[in-house]
């Protein structure tokens, strides 16, 4: 029988709160406190604006709205190769970070601050330069319009089962990050290069790790794509795609204009086709 985490209606989010939780966990609350006294165990809490995140050792917790959870040791669970569910559900976990994040979006002009979210998750040459190289990884499921999540969710989901058909999970997320990041850092050297006056260009959204997915499948699979009353090939899709993004660069949406980045969606799909033809 395994023990499941309790939740706290009353300890709040500071760290004091967060001991008294774990203390209640215990039959005796006074063997945590010697555990902590005598270093075994450290206890530490950091707040992230809407919710809090607690550490006890190698055990994680997320505080929100008075109540604190433990979520599951996920580096343990990458070693493993195993999580709490299925292969075929990884979309919906995929998509459930996309909507988690867009909500931080939605709610950063009220609860939080918004230039924490464009220092965090928004790709810029000026992020990188200051250090903040996880911008790229973070910006990969960061979607700021809503019209922009939406299709890239749908996007998402179409190509999804054959790249699963072909990679593991931890080659998918492999794909993912690196495809996503050689697109991102394309569009950070040469879209400046390609616009007049040289602006600065932030980056963020799935679709340069997505066209990765799209470039590994023009490469591997003989599938075609039933689209528009006729039957494409991978390729010929991909080719597609990119000259709708073109002729729709830009566009209007519930944070203002937007602009398709099509030199992060081109390099994500090199990058892609590239690692599909040296493996």
């Amino acid at each position: 029988m395994e023990r499941m985490p309790r939740t706290s209606l009353d300890e709040g989010w500071s760290e004091d709160g967060f001991r008294q939780y774990l203390r209640n966990q215990r039959t005796f609350a006074l063997t945590h406190r010697l555990a902590e006294s005598f270093g075994f165990i450290q206890v530490h809490v950091r707040n992230i604006g809407l919710a809090a995140l607690g550490f006890e050792g190698s055990r994680t917790f997320v505080g929100a709205f008075d109540r604190w959870v433990e979520v599951p040791n996920l580096l343990a669970a990458w070693r493993s190769g195993e999580t709490a569910w299925a292969k075929d559900r990884d979309p919906d976990a995929l998509l459930c970070v996309f909507i988690v994040v867009s909500g931080l979006w939605l709610l950063s002009p009220w609860r939080m601050d918004r230039h924490w979210m464009g220092r965090h998750f928004v790709a810029s040459t000026y992020n990188v330069r200051k250090g903040r190289l996880w911008c790229i990884a973070l910006a990969q499921v960061s979607h700021q319009q809503l019209e922009h999540l939406i299709v890239n969710s749908l996007f998402m989901y179409s190509i999804m089962v054959p790249i699963q058909d072909l990679l593991g999970r931890r080659q998918i997320c492999y794909l993912y990050l690196g495809g996503g990041a050689c697109g991102v850092l394309l569009s950070l050297w040469l879209s400046p290069k390609l616009m007049s006056g040289g602006p600065s260009v932030e980056c963020l959204g799935a679709s340069s790790s997505l066209y990765a997915f799209l470039g590994y499948l023009m490469c591997k699979s003989s599938l075609v794509v039933r689209w528009l009353g006729r039957d494409w090939t991978w390729g010929e899709f991909a080719a597609a795609q990119l000259l709708l993004d073109i002729g729709t660069r830009h566009g209007f949406g519930s944070f203002g204009t937007w602009q398709t980045d099509v030199v992060a969606h081109a390099g994500g799909a090199a990058a892609g086709w590239a690692l599909a033809s040296y493996t």
